[in-house]
């Protein structure tokens, strides 16, 4: 079966495959941790489990993916610092 070019995404980058499906979770996450906090429904530690299982998969797919390409435990590490650090340094920043 033939997938119309049209229908074909490319996203380059380290990661070839992205799910929409759990960005689709973290923001119904995000959602619910922000009615958590204006009003008295109580489901923000609901919210923070979902952002926990999401982040260790995520995690998980990471390491996996660079396993694939053949890299050591110390480029996976590299990758994690820089993508982790620069927004972390300009929030303490701010």
């Amino acid at each position: 079966m033939r997938i119309a070019p049209e229908l074909q995404t490319v996203r380059p980058g380290l990661y070839a495959e992205r799910y929409d499906l759990i960005d689709g979770w973290r923001g119904l996450a995000a959602l619910a941790l922000c009615i958590h906090h204006v009003t008295t429904v109580w489901i923000g530690g609901h919210a923070v489990m979902v952002f926990f299982v999401i982040s260790g998969y995520c995690i998980a797919a990471s390491a996996d993916a660079c396993q694939r390409k053949g890299w050591a435990f110390r480029e996976f590490m590299w990758q994690r610092v820089q993508r982790i650090y620069p927004p972390y340094l300009l929030s303490i920043a701010f």
